[in-house]
Parts: C-alpha cells; structure tokens; sequence
C-alpha cells in the first residue's frame, strides 16, 4: 500500500507498509534521523497521521493554484480584494473621464486641405453608371446603365468610367490622364491623404476609373486589336438636330438618346497613356496583390498594343480631334514607359524610355513655345521629372545616367521657366502664369505646373538638395514651392476677380457652371434633349452646387464671365481637377517630403553596368603644305578622325524604334511648311512673270525701264534675305522671323491690291499725295507695295527653308539623307506653285485685271500664313545665339593687326577655341584650313545669266506669233515649259538618277552638291545658246517679210522657245545643290545667314543683270543705230545679247570649276 503527496522540498513523498525487520527500521531511522529532528508544521502533519477518510476532507481548506499551496480563505480574500480595486479603478476612470476638461483645440486644417476635401468630391459628381451608397452627391443617380450594350457593333457592358467635363461623353484619352495624375500624387503623399482622413477616397477615385478601362479592351489577353477611345458623341454640325451628348442638355439619369461606342485599331497615344494610368493604380494598390497584378496585364497588353499598332486616336476628323485632339503619341511612348518600369521592374522599358532618338522625337531637345507645359496631350515635362526622381534616388548609372542626367538638366530649365524673372510664359497683371499663351482654359495647364514645382521641391530636399540652378543663379526649393502656392492661391481667390475658381470654396465662387446634372434640378422631371435648354439659358444660379469643380478660369486680363454657356470659362474637366488635387495635396500639411520607396516597390535592386572602354587613342598628323610664293609656314589639319562610342545596348532590341523611321515627326511640320511655301511662292511668281506687262501697259514705261525695273526689283527680294536671316540666327530664330515677315508681305499685297483698284485718274491718288501727278501716285504706291512684296517675300523665302531644314536632325543619318530630298522637293513645289500663278493667275490678270490678280494672290499668302501658323506646336526650334557677324569681325580685326606678324609652322600654335565646340554654345566648330575659298565669286556671274534672260525671254515673246490652235497664249505664260521641265525632270532625278549615280560614286544623293551646281552651269550655257539661235532665226524672218521697221509680231510661233525654257527647267532641276551647299557647308550658328547668301548672290546677278542691260543700249545703240534692245526688237540685235550671255556663262562655268577643285568641304576638316 502506498499514497503519493506532493513533497514541499522538492520531490515525491512515499509511504509505504512492508515486510522489514526492526533492525532495518532501525537503521533507516538513524539515517534521517537529521530529518526528522525537525518540526513538522500542521499540514505535514496532517498528511502523515491522518487516516484515507480524513485526508479528503482536510483538503479542502486549501487550494492548490500550481506551484502553491494556499488556504481556500486566503485566497478567497486575495482574489477579492483585486476585483474590488478594479471596479474601483473603473469607477474613478469613468468619472474622471466624465468631467469636462479645458485642452487646446487642433488647429484648423489650412486652405489647401479645405479645398483637397471639396476637390475630390467633383470626381464623385462625374461618376457615370451605378453609384456606391457613398457617392455623397444627392443630386446624382445611375446613368448610362446601357453604354456598349446599346450599340450593335460592340454588344458588351461599358457602364462605368467618369464623364469628361460638363457632358455625358466619356473620353478615355484625358481620363486616363486624370487617374495617372491621381495615382502619382497618391504615391507620393500617401501619408499626406491619410492624416486629413481621404485616402480610402481617393483610392475608390482611382479604382473607379481604373475598373472601367479594364472593361475597354480585352484585359484577360496577352495582344488585342482594338480599345474603346470614346462612348458617346459631342460632334455637331451646324444646322443638326441629331440628338447627341452636346446637342442635349440632359441630366445623364435621364439620357434615353443612343450613346455610340468609338474603338480605335491603331492608337498608340490612347493605348500608351491608358497603360501608364493601369502601371501607376497598380503601385497604388500593391496592397492588394490579385487586383495589383492584374493592372499590371492589362498595362503590358496596352503597351503592346501601342508599339504593334501605330497611329494616332485622334486621327481622321473623329470628336477627339476637335476636343481633345493628340498632336502626337512620342510623347506618351516616354511617359508610359517610365510608368511600366516602376510597376514591373523590368530594365527594357526603362532602356525604351531612356532612348536618345524616342527623346528626340518626343521633342525633349527641341524647345518650343509649349516645351514644359504639361497637359492630357503632352506628357513629356511630366516623364522628365519622373525619370529626375530616379536620378535622384537611385541613380542607375550606366546605361541610363546619360539620358536621366539631360532629363534631370531639362527639368531644372523647366522649372526656371515657371520664375517670374524669366521671360518663357507671361502672367497676367494679377499673376497667373500664362501657360496656354493667353488661350482659353488656362487653370488645366497652371495647376499641373504647380504640382511639378511642388513635387520636384520634394524631391530636391529629399535629395539633401537646397535648390537648383538657373544659369549662373541658384534659386532655393523654397522660391519653387512659392511659385506652386501663388498660383493656387490664385484659383482658391486672390485675384483680381476676388473670386474662387473652385465652386464650394471660400465665399464668392463661380454660381454658373457649365455643366447639365448641376444646371437642372432634381425635381422629379423628364426634361427632353431640348427640354434642358430652358435651365441652360437661364441666368439664375444652378440648383446644384457641384462641389469641388475648378473651371476653366480667367482670360488673360484676368477677367472672368460667369456664364453658363461661356465653356471657356465656366466649364470644369476632369484633367483639370485631377491637377488641382495633385497640386493641393502636395502643398497641404505642415510638412513636405515625399514616399521615396513607394515608387519603387517593384524595381528590383539595380547592379549598374561599367561604361564600355574609351575608343583607343589616334595621334594628329600634321602635314605641312606648300603653297606657291610663299615660305612653308601654313599647315592643315589631316587624319583626324576619332571614332565614335557606341553606347546603346545591343542586348535589348527596339522594335518601337527600329521599325520606325520618325517620318512622321517630320512630315507633319514640313507638310506645312510646304504649305506656306507653295502659296507664298504662287503670289510672288504671280506677280514676277507678268509685272513687265504691268509695268509696261498699265503703268506705260518703255521695254527697257521695265526689264531694269523688275530686275531692281527682283534684286532687291533677293538681298533681303540677308536681313532677316541675320536677325533669325542672332536673335529671334527662324520661325518669329517668318512670322513677322509674313506680316509684311500680307500688307504688301494689300496695297498693291488698293493700287490696283484706283485708277490713274483718281482722286484719292491726287489728294493723298498731292505734290505729284495722278500717274506719279500710282507708280508711287505700287512700288512701296512691290517693295514690301520683295522684303517679306525674300525673307520668308530663306528662313522658311532653313527653318525646313532645321527639322531634320543632322546627328541623324537616315534624317540628315531625307534633307537632300527636302530640298529637291522643295524645290518641285514651288514649280508646281510657279505652274498654276504661270497659267491660271496670269490668266486672271490678263482677262479679269490686275485688282483680281492681286486679290487672288494676296489670299494665297493668307493662307499659307495660317498654314504656318497651324504647326506652331509641332516644330523643333533651333534657339538663335550669339551673333555670328560680330565674331567674323573680330576675325577681321585681328587679322589686321596681326598682318605683318609672321605665322608659325605648327597650326597647333594658332589661337584657338579649346575643345570640340563652339564659343557660342549649342553650336560646332570648324577645324582650321586654308582650303577655303570665295566660292561665292562663282555663283555671282551665274545669276546675272539666268534671271536676266527671263525679262528678255518675255520681251522676245512678245514679237512672236502666241496662237497656238487657237487659242493666244500671254507672253509670261509660256514660261510654263521651264515649270513643265522641273516638274518632270526632278521625279527622274529623285528616283531614277539617284539610285543609279549612287551605285557609281557612292554618294547617298548620287552626286555632291558641288558636281549638281557644275552640271547646272551646263544647262545654263545651253540655254542661252538655243535663245541665241532662236532669235537670229527670227529676225531672218522679220527681215524676210519686211517686218523690221514694224513694231509688229513675227510670224514665228512661240513653240520655238521651247528649248530654251527647258533647259533652264533641267538646270534648275542641278541647281538645287546651291541651296543644299550653303546649308551643310554651313557653320552651325550661320545657316540661315549662309543660305541667305546663296539667294543673296542672286540679288547681285540680278542687280549685274540691270546694269548689263542699262549698259546694252549705251554702247549699241550709236551713230543712229536702234541697239540691241530697243522698244522694236524687230530692228534689233537681241540674239548677239543672247551670245554674250552665253559667252558669259562659259567662263563663269571654267571660274567654277577652279573654285570647286580647290574647295575642301566641312565634312572633310
């Protein structure tokens, strides 16, 4: 029998009854005897001596609770006691909680948070299908719960998305915009939205728009064909009634009007943006890894889609090309590969978006007047100081650091740009920067601005940056984040106006606004399409207060007209408001700083490659050059090339920019500068092929007054390029030089047009200049037209082309190749143009007078001004420098002074500029060589042979028999032949000529443009041989028919100047190497000047041909003698001035061709 207790000191107590003996008891008990000496207390006692029956019943007095044993009453009391001291504990906190106690207050949220919570609202106002139960707009209901499903070529579920602005269109191309803007600033200022308690809304803001993109396109596929760009219609043309989203003022709840559905095959600016806003909700909801993920799909089948499909969405006269039209998709291409980046990780779209030549086609070196506004149509700024934070904070190194380092540089020049001491965009008197250049709907553009300065502040003080500089001048972030809340506090109501431009902020707000679900009430009624018109025209306040809505803002004097159908000024977008929350959350709170890891949640760490090895090092050679008469002083430079590192990544290819050729980034702005040279061209040939006739019957001068007054004349429109190209490269650049220009030429054209219009004997003439004749009058006021004519046109004519050419870019081979081209095609134009002013215009002037003729004339210079003016944002601008001349005659100074010092052998000892560049920056510089000559020399005696011979061939003409089956053709008009010629011989030379000379020499263009101008001399020659023989075979026929003494036509048809005139057309067609020469040979910072020269040397051919044909008469005409030119040509000698001019131009081709020789090219140095 044994019982088991729990031992105190530490282990098991045993009791146990057996069989030992006395002796071995007796032993065991001397062995504890030390044990047991010692005095048990009670409970031990009671263990060892009570009996089974009693050791239950002692048990229970105590508790065991484990480790201790204690009494039941003890415990019971401890126990007690605790729960008593709590409810009294409770009962103190409760009631101390319950008296009122006297603590500061919070302090109020500031202006900016204010207007953040309002701002976010309007988003809820422009929510389309069914709504949450927290939409908090009661004036709002579902709508548009048949969109997609209503239209029989889509046939699925489209409901959802955001209306665009104050109508039922949705447009995905700005909302996409709106959502990646929205997620930027949500990835920044996260924390910034979490503390005034919006950042689940903006989150449901995002999704909201983000869920409905999915839905536009197939998301589940790896590669689609189509993506909705548009539900609904907003075109309207005059005189329709076709119900549609513009046509109607509806609230969207009671729309029952079909909305169509616009899907687009072929739209890399939608699709590129799209997926940029699917990359950038995916980092906003990294949370949520399942809808993450598949934002991240869809965002990579879209860029897919957008490098496979090319186009623009935009494209073709659809509803988006009239309000919110792409002007191209470069742009986006940037953008969105940035965005693709951070939400994959993936290095291929940041080599993509890093790429020099995508750069360059999205103008991120070209400037312009819009470069650094960012907007829902160009989204470069915005790329640029996106890819600046990943300089700034990750520094990827090479093969990134080169392009993030010019973005980085670009994005400091932005930001300058925004200061008020600089002079890129105006501001009106009240102070809002005039992004848009004083268009409507200004506010759109200023807040994006504003969130850009703030966010890139953020990022330089992040960046332990204090500032940034501006040329010489360091400007600190704080001046930036100034600049970000002057604007804002613009809009919130420090204006002139004392007006908030945010409906719902502070106490004078816009009551107005443009938009249908605010304008009418909720009143239970079904107003029709044409049943709102009531509450759109009527000038009482909308019912409802959409809440939160920046409208379009103030015009540039800061005026504003709350009126409801004033959209320029009272109509709020989505585009809009999504930058006025980026720009209020980024200026709200007392803190600045930004999430700097958020962004990068999915980049994996980054290992930069080591840049490649510099190309290996090449000695100069010097080599001396021994020049007749002279010691062996001079040398020249030779063997200098070095080659070129190749630093693009040959590891990843880019089918984006291998399979594209960047026409179109050309094409579009040449296609209008073509424009503007065809009609420019037209008038001004209009006017130069018949003026002798003007001149010699309307105005009665003699033949020869009239051949040297239109050669004056023509001179003179060709020396005026000289002035306008000088202040196009030294001051205002090409296309302000055109503009200008262009001006000048309308008002020319409009006097000669009220010349025209009076007659001889009018008394307006005699009274506006009454110190001279009638007829004095007239020949006054034509001549100030002609001349204005001259100095617009001959401005135009060389800053046009040059500013053509400045379009390609020369760094470029496949471009620069392309610009040999542009100027053979240039040049087919203005044939083209010289063929309709030759036929149909001298037709009018001939038959109709010369008021039409000019009337007709000066409307094509209209024209082509607007033409012009319609690409002012698509061109790339060459940023004029320091004045080139200024230089040249420092050169000469210098040189003066320097005459009688000796020059040293090694050309290394020379004074020179240190480096590859240029002192006037941005521009090249050409080696030292003394194999330049005055090529110029050449080109002078050529162009006194071939402009003089046009008055004559005219003259000539005139004495001829001009029937041909019937029908008389004028004089100037068969100058058409020469046209003809060009128009068909360039196309040969262009694509026959070319290919084949090619194949020979090597040459991309067939031959130099060297070898074109001396075949053109050839031409030149001929042509004046075959005038020479037809003339002498004309007076054999006068002299035949006793015609000589009669001022009458000879019976010769005009069909004999046929030869003539052709061969000037195949000349011309080799002559284009003149323009081509001038302009590559050109230095950099002298293109537009040196290809003036080129048309300016013509101005002296035809200021020699005057004088040739004043001095004519002088010498001919003696000892009773008519001359060579006389007012009969039938009794002159016209075919010897024929042989002189051909004698001429023989040895003006032999001048040439010794100049050519010991020419050394640009390329060459």
């Amino acid at each position: 029998m044994s019982m088991y207790g729990r031992d105190p000191w530490g282990g098991p107590l045993e009791i146990c009854h057996d069989s030992a003996t006395d002796d071995d008891r007796s032993r065991n008990l001397d062995i504890d005897r030390g044990a047991l000496s010692r005095t048990l207390d009670e409970t031990q006692q009671s263990w060892l001596l009570a009996g089974p029956g009693d050791q239950g019943r002692k048990k229970k007095k105590y508790v065991d609770i484990g480790c201790l044993v204690v009494s039941r009453k003890l415990f019971v009391w401890t126990v007690g006691v605790l729960v008593a001291a709590a409810v009294f504990a409770g009962v103190v906190a409760g009631i101390a909680k319950a008296i009122p106690r006297h603590h500061r207050p919070p302090p109020p949220p500031d202006d900016y948070t204010v207007a953040l919570h309002k701002a976010l609202m309007f988003f809820n106002a422009q929510r389309s299908g069914k709504l949450p139960k927290h939409n908090n707009v009661p004036w709002r209901g579902n709508s548009c719960m048949k969109d997609g499903l209503s239209d029989p070529a889509v046939r699925r579920s489209l409901v959802g998305g955001y209306y665009d602005a104050g109508d039922a269109v949705k447009f995905n191309f700005p909302a996409a915009f709106s959502m990646t803007l929205l997620s930027w600033s949500v990835i920044e200022y996260s924390a910034k939205y979490e503390a005034v308690g919006e950042l689940g809304h903006v989150r449901d803001i995002i999704k909201w728009g983000a869920d409905y993109f999915l839905k536009t396109f197939n998301s589940t596929a790896d590669s689609i064909d189509r993506v909705v760009a548009q539900v609904g219609s907003g075109a309207t043309s005059p005189g329709s009634s076709q119900p549609n989203d513009r046509y109607c003022w509806m609230r969207p709840e009671d729309i029952d009007y079909p909305r169509p559905v616009v899907e687009c095959h072929a739209c890399s600016d939608l699709a590129a943006e799209m997926a940029a806003a699917l990359a950038a909700s995916s980092i906003v909801f990294k949370d949520n890894k399942a809808y993450s993920q598949k934002l991240v799909h869809g965002a990579t089948t879209l860029f897919q889609f957008a490098r496979d499909r090319r186009g623009k969405y935009s494209a073709g006269g659809s509803d988006a090309a009239k309000f919110y039209n792409s002007t191209s998709y470069w742009d986006e291409f940037v953008w969105s590969s940035s965005w693709m980046y951070l939400a994959t990780g993936n290095s291929s779209y940041l080599t993509l978006a890093t790429h020099p030549k995508l750069a360059k086609h999205a103008g991120a070196f070209w400037g312009g007047p819009d470069y650094g506004v960012f907007s829902w149509d160009n989204k470069l700024t915005g790329a640029q100081v996106l890819l600046s934070r990943l300089r700034l904070f990750l520094s990827p190194g090479y093969p990134y650091e080169e392009m993030l380092r010019t973005f980085h540089n670009q994005t400091s020049i932005i930001m300058c740009s925004y200061l008020p001491i600089f002079k890129s965009f105006n501001r009106t008197k009240g102070g809002l920067i005039q992004l848009n250049h004083g268009k409507p709907q200004p506010l759109q553009y200023v807040v994006n601005a504003a969130f850009l300065a703030s966010v890139f502040s953020d990022y330089l003080e992040a960046a332990d940056t204090p500032g940034w500089y501006c040329g010489p001048h360091f400007y600190s972030v704080e001046v930036l984040r100034n600049f970000a809340r002057t604007q804002i506090e613009y809009i919130l109501g420090k204006n002139p106006m004392k007006m908030s431009y945010v409906v719902g902020f502070g106490k004078r707000y816009p009551k107005h606004v443009h938009h249908r679900g605010a304008s009418i009430p909720k009143n239970g009624v079904h107003y029709g399409c044409k049943g709102g018109w009531k509450w759109r025209d009527t000038k009482k306040p909308n019912p409802n207060i959409i809440v939160g809505a920046m409208v379009a803002g103030p015009d540039r004097h800061d005026g504003f007209k709350d009126v409801r159908k004033n959209y320029n000024h009272t109509e709020a977008t989505l585009a809009g408001n999504a930058g006025l929350v980026a720009a209020l959350v980024a200026l709200s709170g007392e803190g600045h700083g930004v999430d700097k890891n958020t962004m990068f949640s999915a980049v994996p760490p980054m290992f930069p490659s080591p840049p490649p090895p510099p190309a290996p090092w090449k000695p100069f050679v010097f080599k001396p050059v021994r020049n007749p008469g002279y010691e062996p002083r001079v040398c020249v430079l030779v063997g200098k090339e070095l080659e070129a590192m190749d630093s693009t990544d040959q590891s990843y290819r880019l089918p984006l920019l291998e399979d594209d050729d960047s026409r179109e980034v050309v094409d579009i702005p040449l296609s209008l500068c073509a424009i503007c040279f065809f009609c420019s061209y037209l008038a001004f040939s209009s006017i130069t092929k018949n003026l002798v006739s003007y001149l010699t019957e309307s105005l009665h001068e003699a033949n020869v007054a009239a051949a040297r007054n239109v050669s004056i004349w023509q001179g003179t429109s060709y020396l005026a390029p000289l002035v306008g190209a000088f202040l196009a490269d030294s001051y205002f650049g090409n296309y302000w030089t055109v503009v200008t220009f262009c001006t000048i030429f309308i008002i020319g054209m409009v006097i000669l047009v009220l010349s025209a219009a009076l007659p001889l004997n009018s008394n307006v003439l005699q009274v506006s200049l009454a110190w001279t004749s009638a007829e004095s009058s007239q020949c006054i006021v034509v001549f100030v037209g002609l001349y204005m004519v001259a100095l617009g046109y001959g401005v135009l004519y060389s800053c046009i082309t040059s500013f053509g050419a400045d379009q390609f870019d020369h760094t470029d081979e496949e471009e620069r190749n392309r610009k040999s081209s542009f100027f053979n095609w240039r040049y087919f134009i203005l044939n083209a143009a010289s063929l309709i002013s030759g036929t149909i215009i001298v037709w009018v002037q001939d038959r109709e007078g010369w008021f039409w003729g000019f009337t007709v004339a000066a409307l094509f210079v209209a024209l082509g001004a607007g033409a012009f003016l319609l690409g002012s944002t698509m061109y790339r601008f060459q940023k004029p420098r320091e004045s080139p001349i200024a230089r040249v005659c420092q050169v000469i100074v210098a040189a003066t002074r320097n005459f009688k010092k000796d020059l040293p052998c090694d050309c290394s000892l020379l004074y020179e500029i240190s480096g590859q560049g240029s002192s006037i920056d941005g521009r090249g510089k050409l080696e030292h060589t003394d194999g330049l000559e005055f090529f110029d020399k050449a080109a002078i005696v050529l162009s006194s042979d071939t402009e003089s011979m046009f008055s004559t061939f005219i003259e000539q003409a005139m004495v001829m028999d001009k029937n041909i089956g019937g029908l008389e053709i004028p004089a100037a008009s068969f100058q058409i032949v020469d046209v003809i010629a060009v128009l068909v011989l360039l196309p040969v030379y262009e694509k026959v000529l070319v290919p084949i000379l090619s194949k020979f020499t090597g040459v991309a263009t067939g031959i130099t443009p060297l070898q074109r101008m001396g075949v053109s001399l050839v031409f030149s020659t001929l042509s004046m041989v075959s005038a020479a023989l037809v003339e002498s075979y004309r007076l054999q026929i006068a002299h035949a028919k006793g015609l000589v003494h009669r001022k009458v036509n000879v019976p010769m048809s005009i069909l004999w100047q046929g030869p003539q005139y052709f061969l000037i057309g195949a000349g011309e067609v080799f002559s284009i190497g003149f323009n081509e020469f001038f302009y590559e040979e050109a230095p950099d910072a002298m293109r537009s000047l040196c290809l003036a020269f080129s048309f300016a040397n013509g101005s002296v051919g035809y200021y020699l041909s005057s004088l040739i044909i004043s001095l004519v008469p002088v010498f001919t005409a003696r000892g009773g003698s008519p001359g060579w030119i006389p007012d009969n040509l039938n009794e002159g000698h016209l075919d010897r001035f024929y042989w002189m001019m051909a004698g001429l131009s023989l040895l003006n081709l032999l001048a040439f061709v010794l100049c050519a020789i010991r020419y050394k090219s640009k390329r060459s140095l």
